[in-house]
């Protein structure tokens, strides 16, 4: 009965010891490939993807007067200045790597309504614009982080002038080009996933090639992957403990 009682204790026990160790894996972002904007379908949202929770989204150069809401996620307004822009959660820096892009700036720029490929809220939120300026970092905070998590995060880029600026986003092995306008007032957009350190999840973002200086639009960041909390993994090992217990009542019971 002793050897019973102990295997059900060590499965817990070693169950949680792999999940807590595995899950809490550093991981860079992995990019998919950059998709055309087409419209609502295109962002992630909680009503109609299995598992998802919108946990931060935002405008960070908008010029529009309010937070914007589109499919149930609402994209936030940043505070602005000529170096970062941030809601508390993301937050974006300007970092001039080259010359061409010095001194460190940001500009906001809208884009006069120009995309229409959505739904009215979809539209608005490509509508209202984004920043440019120098190379520099999108940063995920840990207010929005929980260590293990995993996340999907989306960058829109828009800007409808017919200038069709690239923008390269990276993290560790992975990146990624956008392309803000493709002449027909058409940007891109991107979904990558990680798995959150703890502390901060850093992106960088620059211009590739040519004279334009990187656009960062709309960012939408989903949690898609929940780590059990330590009272799950608790009442698990509790459960797992009542079984040698039950068969001795049933043994009992004959």
């Amino acid at each position: 009965m002793k050897i019973a009682k102990l295997k059900p204790l060590s499965a817990a026990l070693g169950l949680a010891a792999f999940l807590a160790t595995s899950s809490t894996h550093a991981q860079d972002v992995i990019f998919g490939s950059a998709q055309t904007i087409t419209g609502d379908a295109n962002l992630i949202d909680a009503a109609d993807t299995a598992g998802a929770i919108n946990i931060d989204a935002i405008l960070p150069g908008s010029v529009a007067s309010s937070s914007l809401t589109a499919n149930g996620v609402m994209f936030n307004l940043s505070s602005f200045s000529t170096t970062s822009a941030s809601d508390g959660k993301i937050t974006l820096t300007a970092n001039a790597t080259t010359p061409a892009f010095s001194p460190d700036h940001f500009t906001t720029y809208g884009n006069n309504a120009l995309f229409g490929g959505g739904s009215s809220a979809f539209n608005a939120v490509m509508n209202a614009g984004g920043l440019y300026g120098s190379a520099g970092t999108i940063s995920i905070s840990a207010a929005a982080l929980t260590a293990g998590d995993t996340y999907d995060i989306q960058i829109f880029n828009y800007s409808g002038d017919g200038a069709n600026e690239s923008t390269t986003f990276t993290s560790g092995g992975s990146n990624v080009t956008l392309f803000d306008d493709n002449g027909s007032h058409v940007g891109q957009f991107v979904t990558g996933t990680f798995t959150a350190t703890g502390s901060s999840e850093t992106i960088s973002f620059g211009q590739p090639t040519g004279s334009y200086t990187p656009v960062v639009g709309a960012i939408n960041l989903v949690e898609v992957t929940a780590v059990p909390e330590p009272s799950t993994f608790a009442l698990l090992g509790a459960m797992l403990l009542l079984v040698p217990s039950l068969r001795m009542l049933r043994q009992q019971a004959r």
